[in-house]
């Protein structure tokens, strides 16, 4: 149905926009040249080198479930 267009494409964009979160944190961070930097500042901070990508890894999946979640909700709703 055309009303519900604008709110498909916010969806959309919202996914769009973790898959290049997604994207961004595992070719520059997690392998590329940020990876030391990261690893740095979590050693210094937080006192364990993997745990800042960890967290920003797991906020990115959690991030994403949930998008996905209300993507589906959202679509069984109009659906019905």
């Amino acid at each position: 149905p055309k009303p519900i267009l604008p709110v498909i494409d916010s969806m959309l964009a919202e996914v769009g926009g973790l898959g290049f979160i997604g994207l961004f944190l595992s070719t520059v961070v997690t392998g590329g040249p940020m990876g030391q930097v990261v690893g740095r500042l979590s050693e210094e901070y937080l006192g364990d080198e993997e745990l800042l990508l960890e967290t920003f890894e797991f906020l990115h999946t959690f991030f994403f479930e949930v998008g996905i979640l209300f993507f589906v909700i959202a679509g069984v709703v109009v659906g019905a």
